[in-house]
């Protein structure tokens, strides 16, 4: 998964032919040395969606549950109910804004209709057919067609599932903004300062795909923001 595949280590595997990452993505395989060197190079996309989708969902209700800050308070003998469930809002009726809708965040999406969320997503794959009625922020209804080729025909039964122009248009519309796509130059810093100044006031950020695809030094200061 994590190791990185050079041109140096294949050319130590005299008799290498294929190389396959127990994942998603290309990044941490030097793809074109082992194209020079006759060797194919293959992932297991889609294998662990739902283990992330859940992972995605266990880090949302941590966050707004603050759960983790409880957990240590009361490991150090303290209850603060009052001071720890103040700010919490619950999931139901909130916005979730998906960035990426591949295998991961179709999984997601499916999750958030069980919790009643209305989802807001954008992704490079879905363009927007002609004749559909835009709504909030550019945004339009995703279709019953494409919903079915995603597997998500019962999701759009139980939730709203809204297609957005662009990932800035998500952050606007969105409590709980996550990230699904691929690292690639053209996704590298997707979740970028123009981005997170779309988010509304106390929303959360949840990124588990590459770290790349966020602009950590932009979040750091939305979060130390006036907000």
């Amino acid at each position: 998964r994590s190791t990185r595949v050079d041109a140096s280590l294949m050319n130590a595997c005299s008799t290498l032919k294929l190389i396959v990452r127990a994942g998603a993505g290309y990044d941490t395989i030097d793809v074109k040395a082992a194209t020079n060197s006759g060797i194919r190079v293959s992932t297991c996309k889609g294998t662990n969606a739902i283990a992330v989708a859940e992972l995605v969902f266990g880090l949302i209700l941590a966050s707004d549950r603050r759960i983790v800050e409880n957990s240590l308070a009361l490991h150090q003998g303290r209850w603060n109910k009052n001071e720890l469930s103040r700010d919490t809002r619950g999931l139901y009726g909130r916005t979730l804004g998906i960035l990426g809708v591949g295998s991961i965040g179709c999984e997601v999406i499916k999750r958030a209709a069980a919790f009643g969320m209305p989802c807001c997503v954008w992704s490079r794959s879905l363009n927007r057919g002609p004749g559909q009625d835009e709504e909030e922020g550019g945004c339009t209804e995703l279709d019953e067609k494409t919903a079915a080729s995603l597997g998500l025909s019962l999701a759009l039964e139980q939730t709203s599932i809204l297609v957005a122009p662009n990932p800035e248009s998500v952050a606007k519309m969105s409590d709980i903004l996550s990230t699904h796509v691929a690292s690639a130059p053209e996704t590298d810093h997707l979740v970028s300062a123009a981005v997170l100044s779309q988010l509304r006031t106390r929303s959360i950020v949840v990124n588990c795909a590459r770290g790349s695809v966020l602009d950590h030094e932009a979040l750091l200061k939305e979060m130390r923001g006036p907000r």
